[in-house]
């Protein structure tokens, strides 16, 4: 038995498209509300497990781009909550297929999301680290999150979500002094 408390609880499924929920419809551990039994036990705490939402597409590089740039290439998917914020413990970050550029995001709960892709250093066959000169940017070439896409996964996964990297315009340098 439990010692008398207040719970949430919540079930993390083993894998496959099946999305982690909490009671009440809850996705994130931090809107679960609390199962109180410090005076009596609670029955009728039941959640139904669904199978998730997906976001998936293709990166491309632009023209005369190193083809092992995608090996630095990210994916952040971000869930928005209905007032607008940043949903962080839903946030997830995948790398495409480093030679199709093809990615797949599973798992997700029904909701709004947003998409970014961002090129970083990775190392190369020869053992260097290569910074591409690639520019990152929200779906669809958006430079802020404000003005990113809003993908809606409410009722069904989305697909086509493809995005060409940019080539970097600028520079920004200097140094740091301790």
């Amino acid at each position: 038995g439990l010692d008398p408390g207040q719970y949430q609880v919540c079930v993390r499924p083993p894998g496959g498209d099946l999305v982690y929920e909490c009671w009440n419809d809850a996705y994130v551990l931090s809107e679960a509300p609390l199962v109180d039994v410090r005076t009596a036990d609670r029955t009728g705490i039941d959640i139904a497990l669904i199978h998730g939402r997906t976001i998936s597409g293709r990166v491309s590089l632009p023209a005369g781009a190193d083809p092992q740039s995608l090996r630095g290439v990210s994916i952040a998917v971000e869930s928005i909550a209905a007032n607008g914020t940043v949903r962080s413990a839903l946030t997830t970050n995948v790398s495409p297929d480093p030679v199709t550029g093809a990615y797949a995001v599973t798992a997700l709960p029904p909701g709004s999301y947003r998409v970014r892709f961002d090129a970083y250093g990775y190392w190369n066959d020869a053992g260097e680290f290569v910074t591409p000169p690639l520019a990152g940017f929200w779906y669809a070439t958006a430079r802020t999150p404000a003005a990113a896409t809003l993908l809606d996964l409410s009722a069904q996964s989305r697909t086509g979500i493809d995005a060409t990297l940019l080539r970097a315009s600028g520079t920004v340098s200097g140094t740091v002094d301790l």
